[in-house]
């Protein structure tokens, strides 16, 4: 698959591509809600805010056995968006998606 990398880690074949995304938003509007009901299937009413960002990987595997590792990065809401540590987040990241409230 070109575009993605591809990382020798534990558990992942070094020919299996990774795709990095970054979720973004102000604090409270459900990033990380959004993120556990995907790899989980669950949902709490209990979250307590991000502090900093917290990384979760999933693996998918798609038709003809192709299996792609997603890392997920969760960006606390409060000051992330203007911190200097920003850039480096979203360094190499291929989705980079911003959830917001109505």
């Amino acid at each position: 698959m070109d575009g993605f990398d591809s990382y020798d880690r534990p558990g992942e074949s070094q020919s299996e591509p990774v795709l990095k995304i970054v979720i973004l938003g102000e604090p409270g509007v459900g990033k990380s809600s959004l993120i556990q009901r995907f790899l989980e299937d669950r949902f709490s009413c209990d979250s307590i805010q991000t502090s900093g960002v917290e990384f979760h990987r999933k693996r998918l595997t798609f038709p003809g056995h192709v299996d792609v590792s997603l890392h997920i990065w969760d960006t606390g809401g409060s000051g992330t968006l203007a911190s200097p540590m920003l850039r480096s987040y979203l360094h190499e990241a291929h989705v980079r998606s911003r959830v917001c409230a109505t």
